[in-house]
């Protein structure tokens, strides 16, 4: 008997070594439920992984993104990419992190699972939720592309039966009649670019035409203009009238202008909002005969009874400090390479980490901003010297820096594209891993030793 359990004990540690991202699934699910359902999503996209162990971890993740703590996609421009740090306009942005809010997470674990058993990838679909617009000037607020860019997956699936029933159409129609943020306006525009027939496209736009009418919501994002125009082009390809849809657009936008909003002041020598001014400008222009009955937006008509403080002002507005700091690092990564090792040039590198330190002590940047800042100040500190001792200390500040903030929790998908940022760091610099998983060790961080391990394995050839 002994010599069985010792047997069955010694199979199950090969089967574990044998199986690494089986055990960091297991580990991932340990982890607040925005990152461990992103983690079981990314590892799910593994094709050596069994089928329904995949469909196990997509599922899984589906139900862990329901308590995520952001129900829609962030919108706000900011994170690693918002400011350069190396004195170059042209650097290219560092990418950000796929979506952790619950609509984004679900539709990726959704979109994961229709290849491997559609009939239970659209069950998981019917059960997202929307979450309702935000009533405040919340600058956070992002599109729903992800969300449609599912729906368009899931309608390709349809079978021939289905289709001659007009499933499809109707599937399509529920989703667009289903939206509650004119967040997710432009996203559902892609829809038109199915291979519809006339009939089931005008279903689909008087559809559209009516969620636009009703809706509460008081936001136009900019980029939906031109996804607006390419609706209206292909309907007037087909001959269908868009006067219902012009309408409808005239409708929301006095009714979203005039209400209190977060709209930014106006241009010089503007009498309107940009959103207005286009839609004369612009949009009349395309409706054709359409428009003879529809009248331009006037001034009057879009007054805001009040004008909200917007959060997207306050969380880009550098403070003295933290421009100061900016600058000078830029300054010194202008600086020749031979010259990175002189002892001027790192005092002048110690003298910035210690100023760095103060100003986070004390600063009063809001929290998104003064991480994206401090995090890039260290990054490129990373990058410009060439003492592995000085390198090392802006890794290990930067970690620490992710560490301690509260916007991991505020903010993941800000947090998630600063932590992607410092993994990238660390292996473009060469800095010796062993000596990163202890500093990571050290921290007790309960998440980016987890994407570490991921990156690795998902790094590797497939099997």
């Amino acid at each position: 008997m002994r010599v069985l359990g010792a047997a069955v004990l010694f199979a199950a540690t090969l089967f574990a070594q044998d199986d690494p991202l089986g055990q960091l699934a297991g580990r991932a699910r340990a982890a607040p439920p925005e990152f461990a359902a992103d983690l079981l999503i990314q590892l799910a996209g593994r094709s050596e992984v069994p089928r329904e162990r995949r469909m196990e971890w997509l599922e899984d993740a589906f139900r862990l993104a329901a308590v995520a703590r952001r129900k829609m996609p962030v919108g706000l421009d900011i994170g690693s990419g918002l400011y350069q740090f190396t004195g170059d306009p042209t650097a290219q942005r560092l990418a950000s992190h796929p979506g952790l809010d619950m609509l984004t997470l679900q539709s990726r674990a959704v979109d994961g699972l229709l290849p491997l058993n559609r009939e239970r990838a659209m069950i998981l679909f019917r059960a997202i939720e929307q979450a309702e617009a935000p009533s405040t000037c919340d600058a956070m607020a992002g599109d729903l592309s992800v969300y449609y860019a599912t729906v368009e997956a899931a309608y390709k699936g349809f079978t021939a039966e289905e289709r001659a029933d007009g499933r499809d159409v109707d599937f399509l129609i529920a989703a667009v009649a289903g939206l509650k943020s004119a967040a997710g306006l432009g996203g559902s525009m892609n829809l038109f670019r199915l291979p519809l027939d006339d009939a089931a496209f005008q279903r689909l736009l008087s559809a559209f035409t009516t969620t636009v009418r009703t809706m509460r919501d008081s936001s136009f994002g900019a980029g939906m203009t031109n996804s607006l125009i390419q609706v209206i082009d292909r309907a007037q390809e087909r001959r269908i009238s868009v006067f219902p849809l012009l309408a409808a657009v005239r409708e929301f936008l006095v009714k979203s202008l005039s209400s209190a909003h977060c709209s930014p002041p106006l241009l010089p020598g503007a009498t309107m909002p940009m959103e207005a001014e286009w839609f004369n400008d612009t949009l009349l222009s395309y409706g054709g005969t359409d428009t003879a009955q529809i009248r331009a937006i006037e001034p009057r008509e879009v007054q805001p009874t009040e004008t909200r403080a917007s959060a997207a002002a306050n969380m880009n507005r550098q403070s003295a400090d933290s421009a100061h700091l900016t600058d000078a690092v830029k300054r010194l990564g202008a600086t020749e390479r031979v010259d990175r090792g002189s002892p001027q040039f790192e005092d002048r590198v110690r003298e910035l980490l210690r100023e760095v330190t103060d100003w986070r002590r004390d600063h009063d940047d809001p929290e998104a901003l003064y991480v994206t800042i401090a995090a890039g100040v260290y990054r490129q500190l990373a990058s410009t010297v060439t003492s592995e001792g000085l390198r090392r200390t802006a890794v290990h500040e930067h970690l620490d820096l992710l560490h301690r903030t509260p916007l991991r929790e505020q903010e993941p998908q800000v947090w998630a594209a600063e932590m992607d940022a410092l993994l990238s760091a660390v292996r473009v610099n060469d800095l010796d891993l062993e000596w990163f998983r202890a500093e990571l060790g050290s921290t007790g961080d309960p998440v980016i030793p987890l994407y570490l391990e991921c990156y690795e394995l998902l790094a590797r050839p497939r099997i």
